[in-house]
């Protein structure tokens, strides 16, 4: 049996005190509605400025510890569970 590993306190950690980039989860919800879009997401960032919180809250919203933009339906519980694009056929 494989057990995976708990980052619950780590996601905790980072997403304490969250606020705002709300830009970015429109981006991400753009994307996840767009059928022609790459299969790809990439969030890239100096040191500090916040990718590991957005993943974070991304994980948050994909468990329902923590509710999306009311503008973003793609992000929003077993929707989000998937953030990934798979190849047809794959």
């Amino acid at each position: 049996m494989t057990t995976g590993i708990d980052f619950s306190d780590y996601i905790a950690d980072r997403t304490k005190d969250y606020t705002g980039r709300e830009w970015v989860f429109a981006e991400i919800d753009a994307w996840l509605a767009d059928p022609d879009a790459p299969q790809a997401f990439l969030l890239t960032g100096g040191a500090g400025v916040g990718k590991s919180a957005i993943a974070s809250r991304l994980a948050q919203f994909s468990t329902g510890t923590a509710s999306p933009p009311q503008t973003c339906g793609n992000l929003a519980g077993r929707k989000a569970r998937a953030i990934s694009r798979r190849p047809e056929g794959a």
